[in-house]
């Protein structure tokens, strides 16, 4: 498992990360209204492969989404080993919400 590096903070961040052995660029948007992140992912081209999921805590981010063959070869997770799990807030993503790949994973 490798924790992907996510400012807090941001309304909006572009990452660009190697996962599974590939390049990809991770998006993070914000919805003031809906008070949640919003998750896109692009391959090393630019070219988006899903977009707008919502960012869950300790829940499999990309399974079953995206072209086939396209997804990163593992799984996407947002940690929360809080007492209380809650969803990441603009504050927390990156703190107490860790944006996690798990290499490999069942999709």
């Amino acid at each position: 498992m490798r924790i992907i590096p996510v400012a807090s903070g941001l309304r909006s961040s572009l990452t660009k990360t190697h996962l599974g052995g590939r390049e990809y660029f991770l998006g993070l948007q914000w919805s003031d209204f809906e008070e949640c992140f919003y998750l896109s992912i692009s391959d090393a081209n630019g070219s988006t492969l899903v977009t707008n999921l919502r960012v869950v805590s300790n829940l499999r981010l990309i399974a079953g989404v995206g072209p086939l063959g396209s997804m990163p070869a593992g799984e996407l997770v947002v940690l929360d080993a809080s007492p209380r799990p809650t969803d990441p807030k603009l504050e927390t993503l990156g703190e107490q919400h860790r944006l996690a790949f798990i290499e490999g994973a069942a999709a």
